[in-house]
């Protein structure tokens, strides 16, 4: 309907809308899901975050809104930074697990502030990471101006640094440190009365 070159079957299987030109299915398979009324409300917790742009392992760019929904855990760090990667390798399994615990809708969502140059961090960076870490099902965004850490409470002095948040994407609490997702899990837990 809308003439990008998809049909709105091949839309509505991606959550894209079929009568939106600029809203192409991603490539990664993320779907659409900014429900059109969200409104950013600042960086502290209990505030929606920002709806930031970021390029992904697939090269698409990537709305942060577009994960409304679920609960999430941003997860930020150095691509050169090895006791992340060793960490990350892990987090596909740690998601598994929580949803099949909690039934929860749950993702991380992986930032890359520098590539394993230490330059800032671009589209190659995120594909590489994903081969490292046997390319999880979850999106990899580089992120190589730190607008995600601009956009919480952080301060971008630690590798990793974690935000969890909720479905409308506020929120909850953010944490520095290997095993930070451990308190992240705990407080979307609290969060969801569980």
């Amino acid at each position: 309907s809308d003439g990008d070159g998809l049909t709105d079957l091949e839309e509505m299987d991606c959550v894209s809308d079929p009568t939106d030109a600029t809203e192409l299915c991603y490539s990664c398979g993320w779907a659409h899901n900014d429900p059109g009324n969200l409104s950013s409300t600042g960086m502290a917790e209990g505030d929606v975050i920002e709806n930031i742009q970021m390029v992904d392992q697939c090269g698409d760019n990537v709305d942060l809104w577009d994960f409304h929904g679920a609960y999430h855990i941003l997860y930020m760090t150095a691509a050169w930074w090895s006791g992340c990667t060793r960490e990350a390798g892990r987090l596909q399994e740690i998601q598994e697990n929580f949803i099949a615990e909690t039934g929860l809708d749950f993702q991380f969502l992986f930032v890359l502030y520098e590539g394993a140059s230490g330059n800032p961090a671009i589209a190659q960076d995120c594909e590489t990471y994903a081969e490292s870490i046997d390319h999880p099902n979850f999106p990899i965004f580089a992120d190589g101006n730190h607008l995600v850490a601009g956009a919480t409470p952080l301060t971008n002095q630690a590798n990793p640094e974690l935000c969890a948040l909720t479905p409308d994407l506020e929120i909850i609490k953010c944490y520095s440190g290997h095993n930070g997702y451990d308190s992240a899990i705990e407080d979307i837990r609290i969060h969801a009365g569980l």
